[in-house]
């Protein structure tokens, strides 16, 4: 995990409800593309999943510590 998605997991872990609420918004179109995330007017949508899914995904998972 790269530096800037490992602090955007964190912000998102932090936030109750965030990460439930952005892996409702982002989902595949069923294109393989966002539905949600654009990669500007001309060029359509970003691939699937995206970066801020995959944070959010991974802001859901919790893992318990080994003893």
């Amino acid at each position: 995990m790269t530096p800037s998605l490992a602090t955007l997991v964190t912000f998102i872990r932090c936030e109750p409800g965030v990460a439930a609420r952005l892996l409702a918004l982002h989902i595949d179109d069923g294109t393989g593309r966002c539905a949600i995330c654009t990669a500007g007017s001309q060029t359509g949508h970003l691939a699937w999943p995206c970066q801020t899914q995959m944070a959010a995904a991974a802001a859901a998972v919790r893992t318990v510590p080994r003893q």
